[in-house]
């Protein structure tokens, strides 16, 4: 219960990065879904490395949403950056 109320107010981030994730695949510009994609992966392993200690299994979760977060944040720069277009 504890990981889906700090998860579920983030959902909205999500579906925006997915989203955008789309246009960028779709445009066949991969480089630049793989480098949002591989970046809030490795900064929520990262992490939830660091915090788990501090938070306990707490820790584990609250990355997730940091994640989707600066991901999100990252792919929409992308999208306004035009690098989608051919």
């Amino acid at each position: 219960m504890e990981f889906l109320s700090i998860v579920a107010p983030f959902y909205f981030m999500i579906f925006m990065k997915l989203t955008t994730d789309g246009v960028l695949r779709g445009s066949g510009a991969m480089k630049y879904f793989m480098v949002s994609t591989f970046e809030d992966l490795i900064l929520r392993v990262v992490l939830a490395y660091i915090l788990v200690l501090p938070f306990e299994a707490t820790g584990i979760w609250l990355p997730w949403p940091i994640g989707w977060v600066i991901g999100t944040v990252l792919c929409m720069g992308f999208y306004k950056k035009g690098v989608w277009r051919v």
